[in-house]
């Protein structure tokens, strides 16, 4: 018996610590969310519950937006941080991600297991999670991005936030002309991070943004790729 409820004592203080630990790392603060009404686009209605979490109803809807966002990794102890323009439906117009390349084979990698890639910067026409492209076909992901953290870097008129976009794409081919190693798993340990985390910070400076990190554990996220 006290051997039963020396193990039932250490589970609970396992499932303890993991509950607690998981708080830390996914709450609002930590990993804001934007919250919209999109069944009610025209509402005048508008709140801001937390930090950076946003209903986007009483703005102007006919700005444009551009997002930072997070698709978090291993129960949000990291994450993959991108770029996002949206129109003034909220609808995806394009993404910028960083991510490792395999000059060899002339691939992307979305998952960097080995070293050997280089870090590059891609512009995709389409959410990148929201559907998988298949013989030059768009096929529904099982991805929920609506679960996706996001920061707002930027709302306003069409043509003030496209320059602006433009400039970011302009910044990512400067990286690209850079001939940097995308690291082992996406980070380093003793050296500085450079990974995807580094290209949506850097990007994000360049394009005149001012940036804001999201999770807590984001290597690469304070690495600066290009001289501001």
């Amino acid at each position: 018996m006290e051997k039963l409820l020396k193990l039932l004592k250490d589970i609970v203080i396992i499932v303890g610590c993991v509950a607690i630990s998981y708080f830390v790392l996914n709450n609002n603060y930590v990993r804001p969310h934007i919250v919209k009404n999109v069944s009610d686009f025209n509402s005048n209605t508008d709140t801001i519950d937390t930090k950076n979490n946003i209903n986007h109803n009483s703005r102007d809807q006919s700005n444009w937006h551009i997002y930072k966002k997070e698709h978090k990794i291993l129960m949000g102890i990291s994450g993959h941080t991108f770029l996002e323009l949206t129109n003034s439906k909220d609808e995806t117009v394009e993404q910028i991600h960083g991510f490792a390349y395999d000059v060899v084979n002339n691939k992307m990698i979305e998952s960097a297991i080995k070293s050997g890639f280089k870090l590059k910067v891609f512009d995709f026409d389409y959410d990148f999670y929201k559907y998988n492209i298949k013989n030059n076909e768009k096929i529904n992901s099982d991805i929920d991005t609506s679960s996706f953290s996001a920061i707002e870097l930027i709302s306003d008129n069409s043509t003030s936030t496209l320059e602006i976009w433009n400039k970011a794409k302009a910044c990512g081919e400067i990286i690209n002309q850079k001939d940097i190693n995308y690291p082992r798993y996406g980070f380093k340990i003793i050296s500085e991070t450079e990974n995807s985390n580094s290209v949506a910070h850097s990007i994000a400076l360049c394009a005149g943004l001012t940036d804001t990190q999201i999770g807590l554990i984001s290597p690469g996220a304070r690495t600066l790729l290009i001289s501001q």
